[in-house]
């Protein structure tokens, strides 16, 4: 890894520690509040309300769905895009996003199989 990357690493990773607590926070919500099969509308609105709290601007029910959502912070730097299921659908668009790209997913190995161990994340 370049010392570039080592470096955004690093930052994101302080990043996402200084916000740990809300994490935990919204995280252990949208657990108490289960939502399956394109029903996750309350999941959707208490993501987007942080993301806007953040100053990210949201755009709810994005793409013809009522429960996807697309945040940007921004028109450079790097392209996360993040899905609940697996990464090979985003990954379908990769050749047509110009800037740098990644994806993140459970591939399949998602937290609904293990709501326990899920949840014990972060309360160690």
């Amino acid at each position: 890894m370049s010392d570039a990357a080592t470096r955004r690493k690093q930052e994101a990773c302080e990043a996402i520690d200084a916000m740990r607590d809300m994490l935990l926070a919204v995280s252990h919500d949208i657990w108490e509040h289960p939502e399956l099969c394109f029903d996750e509308h309350y999941a959707h609105d208490r993501l987007a309300a942080e993301l806007e709290a953040a100053g990210l601007e949201v755009t709810r029910s994005a793409y013809g769905l009522d429960t996807a959502f697309e945040a940007t912070a921004g028109t450079s730097g790097p392209i996360v895009a993040v899905s609940d299921w697996m990464r090979a659908v985003p990954e379908q668009i990769r050749p047509w996003v110009p800037n740098s790209y990644v994806t993140l997913g459970t591939d399949g190995f998602g937290f609904s199989d293990t709501v326990p161990e899920g949840r014990a994340i972060g309360t160690e």
